[in-house]
């Protein structure tokens, strides 16, 4: 459980240090989110296919 924690702090750190500097140079806006929502989706995506690619089944999308 505690691993799961720190993997999913490590991953998110860096997204959450971009909003805040997107936040920071566009406030008041939409913008920050967007990016760095489409930046994960990307990211997540990536991984998808690189792991795909590799033969490792993803249980998390594939049935």
């Amino acid at each position: 459980m505690l691993k799961q924690f720190l993997i999913v702090f490590v991953v998110g750190l860096p997204f959450a240090i971009l909003y805040s500097v997107l936040d920071r140079y566009l406030p008041n806006s939409w913008w920050p989110a967007g990016i760095v929502i489409t930046l994960m989706l990307a990211a997540r995506i990536g991984l998808y296919l690189y792991r795909r690619s590799k033969g490792i089944r993803d249980t998390w999308l594939d049935p």
